[in-house]
């Protein structure tokens, strides 16, 4: 347990002080400032390796390592996502062993997503650290052909809201759709206008705040679970995508048993919510930023849908919502920003939202180590 923590928190940290040396050569060199450095590329490669080496990174990725070393590499065809298979194919026909296939999917991940926030590199220290050290980093290892499709969302979507490039939207999302197939949902967004739903007269902060609130109270109840856990077991019969989640109820009740009752971890999640909402109207007219907008409107629907109303119902129905959960990682990074620039006369407030940013993973790790079952814990070896 010890040593899980003491490594999340120097790859986070490492990660950390390396964004904060790309924004310096940023500010510092002007043809960098919407560019690449080599402190970006160490970043790359620190992600790409510490990721790569971890083992047992939740149920998803062993079944993703099970197919790759045993060269099962059917399922993807089937399914038609075929990037995702012939790319899988490839590294096995080159000998690439499991660090490998961890570290080559982690390395796709994290350059979009870098690469989504180049204009905005002085998030990414905070980013940094909240990914690596809040409850992001083992979504992102687990569910490893979504997360992908992920970080190429977050990625589009910056450019079409940013350069209008709504041509290169539609070619990565449908790209995407041969790695994971449901990113065929996110072609709505090139029709959805990207204005402000959740801050005016009806839907202002009170009203956010009150609706998330619920949500969470909706979702621990059993008259909302129930209805929904029965509808999940009927995707299993249906050809969606998600039938091979349905198939592992077993595991996914052990999980809900220590992970989606209310308590240390979750109070975390749904307090940062809060804080994000609270401060969300100040956050925008400091920043004045399209792309803050958008992530706001979609983290607000995440955090209402799959991180409180179906936090306790079977992962295939809260799975379409995945692909906005790195929009609460965003607007956190927004958040942490703001405060400590605009709260440098009350320090306080900025390192109390900061630790509380960044402890889930270390409660993570507390709780799960005495759980057989357990995913979180940082190993290089079995």
């Amino acid at each position: 347990m010890l040593f899980s923590i003491f490594t999340y928190i120097i790859f986070g940290i490492t990660l950390a002080i390396l964004a904060c040396q790309d924004v310096a050569m940023s500010r510092s060199v002007p043809k960098y400032r919407y560019r690449f450095t080599s402190y970006s590329w160490i970043y790359i490669f620190v992600f790409t390796l510490v990721s790569g080496l971890r083992f047992r990174l939740g149920a998803d990725c062993e079944e993703y390592v099970y197919s790759y070393v045993h060269a099962h590499f059917y399922e993807s065809y089937s399914k038609g996502e075929y990037l995702f298979g012939s790319l899988s194919s490839f590294l096995y026909n080159l000998g690439v062993g499991r660090v490998g296939f961890l570290g080559f999917w982690a390395f796709v991940e994290i350059v979009f997503f870098y690469a989504a926030l180049r204009a905005r590199k002085y998030l990414l220290p905070f980013v940094s650290l909240v990914l690596v050290l809040g409850p992001h980093y083992y979504d992102w290892m687990n569910g490893i052909r979504q997360m992908v499709v992920t970080c190429m969302f977050v990625y589009a979507i910056q450019q079409k809201i940013d350069n209008n490039k709504y041509v290169l939207y539609a070619i990565l999302i449908y790209i995407g759709s041969f790695i994971h197939h449901s990113s065929l949902l996110l072609f709505v967004f090139l029709i959805v206008p990207n204005i402000d739903y959740f801050n005016n007269k009806i839907f202002n902060k009170y009203v956010i705040i009150s609706l998330v609130i619920i949500s969470a109270v909706l979702g621990q109840s059993g008259w909302v679970k129930e209805p929904l856990n029965a509808l999940s077991l009927l995707l299993g019969d249906v050809d969606t995508g998600y039938e091979g989640y349905t198939g592992r109820m077993q595991w996914f009740t052990e999980e809900l048993a220590t992970n989606m009752s209310y308590g240390p971890r979750r109070l975390i999640i749904l307090f940062v919510s809060l804080l994000i909402i609270w401060y969300y109207p100040k956050m925008k007219e400091y920043y004045n930023d399209k792309f803050l907008i958008f992530s706001y409107t979609v983290f607000v629907l995440f955090a209402i849908f799959p991180e409180n109303i179906l936090s306790s119902v079977h992962s295939s129905m809260s799975r379409p919502f995945m692909y906005f959960k790195p929009f609460k990682l965003i607007c956190n990074a927004y958040l942490l920003f703001y405060l400590q620039h605009q709260y440098r006369k009350h320090p306080l407030v900025f390192y109390m939202v900061l630790a509380l940013s960044i402890c889930y993973m270390i409660i993570d790790n507390i709780t799960e180590a005495s759980n057989p079952e357990e995913s979180t814990l940082f190993k290089f070896v079995d």
